[in-house]
């Protein structure tokens, strides 16, 4: 069971990690910009920080009770929300 939390543990960190920059490169446009679209990107991405760092936090608290059967539907999240932030990522420093 250690490694399962070990595991979708590490994900949400490097989706923790890989929102920071963004919401840095976004915050460094908004105050170029000063648009409405950059703040509601970063309240998107405050959410999003919210939940990984309570998925985390979940990760290691209930780990007794995260059933072997539902590791891979959560693993598949967090694997697919790392593309999806690594692109959104590539994006921005385009």
């Amino acid at each position: 069971m250690e490694l399962i939390t070990g595991v979708l543990s590490s994900t949400a960190i490097v989706n923790i990690i890989l929102i920071g920059t963004i919401m840095r490169i976004v915050g460094k446009l908004y105050l170029q910009l000063k648009s409405r679209m950059s703040l509601g990107v970063l309240s998107f991405l405050g959410f999003l920080m919210l939940q990984n760092i309570i998925g985390v936090s979940a990760y290691f608290l209930i780990h007794d009770l995260i059933l072997v059967e539902i590791f891979p539907f959560l693993l598949g999240i967090t694997i697919a929300e790392s593309v999806a932030l690594l692109i959104y990522l590539k994006i921005s420093l385009d």
